[in-house]
């Protein structure tokens, strides 16, 4: 599982780096994190911690599947609108944040907002459920649902609103915006 993690968080590298230069995502990102991650849902190993070693000899424990959705959600914060660097925040924050999410089989939903689909299939990140053609859905579709994350982070803007600190320890940058 640490080989599959690594690969995990190098492709999420590669990534992040072509939102830096605002170019497109490299080819087969998505198709091998998507690859990845349906093998690793087949043999049921989603949620088995594992130790990711990074280069500073640092390690941190995380699951596959925590790291797919940090990766996942990154890509949802419109990268290419960022200011320079300010991706790499995100990646941070985020990565404390995956809990607040499900990603799950694909199933209709009453309430669109804050799902989007995963097409594991494809070489493609996720893209909001009201943009899915639901007659396409399949088995090899997943469910990414943040509705906990958008209150949790509504809840972080209305208390920078009031006092303009935050004692969870989020940080934010000096290009932070005010909306």
């Amino acid at each position: 599982m640490q080989a599959i993690l690594m690969t995990m968080n190098y492709l999420s590298q590669s990534l992040i780096y072509s939102f830096l230069e605002y170019a497109p995502t490299p080819p087969h990102i998505w198709q091998e994190l998507n690859f990845l991650y349906k093998y690793v849902e087949n043999i049921e190993q989603l949620k088995t911690p594992v130790k990711l070693i990074s280069s500073n000899k640092k390690s941190e424990t995380t699951t596959i599947e925590d790291c797919y959705k940090r990766i996942a959600l990154i890509s949802l914060a419109d990268p290419y609108h960022l200011p320079f660097g300010a991706i790499w925040e995100i990646y941070e924050q985020v990565k404390d944040l995956t809990e607040l999410t499900i990603l799950g089989k694909f199933k209709d939903v009453n309430d669109p907002n804050g799902v989007f689909v995963i097409n594991l299939n494809h070489d493609k990140g996720p893209i909001p459920y009201i943009k899915f053609n639901l007659a396409n859905a399949a088995s090899h579709h997943r469910l990414l649902v943040t509705d906990k994350l958008v209150i949790k982070i509504q809840n972080y803007k209305e208390q920078l609103k009031k006092d303009s600190t935050i004692s969870s320890g989020l940080v934010f940058s000096d290009y932070h915006a005010e909306n």
